[in-house]
């Protein structure tokens, strides 16, 4: 599928998640869309929370409760079975999903990490209350919003709701 492809896209969380950890939600359509913007030379922001998301998500991929959502292929390669009992296994799992993070944004020509701020989180109380978004969400909004962004790339639906974004919704077709 083709998306937009615009100069500046602030990119959300699930995108780079999707784009880094293979059998994620939406890995594959998060994957072609960060490719697409890479080759066109789009200018790439996303928020610091990011990293924290990522990390959270790939802890939570290899724990037993979530891991069957990954393919078998990398439960296995990873050792992910032995999730619990070995730290060895958790550290790889783990370095190798940040350095594949560091990996992707390498393919952007230019990309820039945005820190939190607290006027962000400020702006992002308000809009959890009057969009109804949990708070990473509203926080990643709140950073696009302050940057003047209007291309936001994102799995979530939620985000349909939002005025005066220009929303692009990249999701693996079910």
């Amino acid at each position: 599928m083709s998306y937009p492809t615009p100069a500046n896209v602030y990119l959300d969380s699930g995108i780079l998640i999707g784009a880094v950890v293979a059998g994620s939600r939406h890995s594959s359509a998060s994957s072609d869309f960060c490719e697409q913007i890479a080759l066109a030379g789009s200018t790439v922001f996303f928020s610091q929370i990011a990293r924290y998301e990522l990390a959270h998500l790939a802890w939570c991929l290899a724990s037993p409760a979530d891991r069957r959502q990954l393919p078998t292929d990398i439960i296995q390669s990873y050792g992910l079975d032995y999730w619990e009992s070995n730290m060895l296994v958790r550290q790889r799992w783990l370095n190798t999903v940040n350095q594949d993070f560091e990996t992707l944004l390498s393919m952007f020509q230019e990309v820039y990490e945005i820190p939190i701020r607290e006027r962000y989180w400020a702006n992002a109380l308000n809009i959890m209350s009057y969009y109804n978004l949990r708070s990473y969400d509203a926080l990643h909004l709140a950073t696009a919003r302050d940057l003047r962004i209007r291309d936001f790339a994102t799995c979530d639906r939620q985000f349909e709701s939002v005025d005066n974004l220009d929303l692009i919704l990249v999701r693996d077709q079910t």
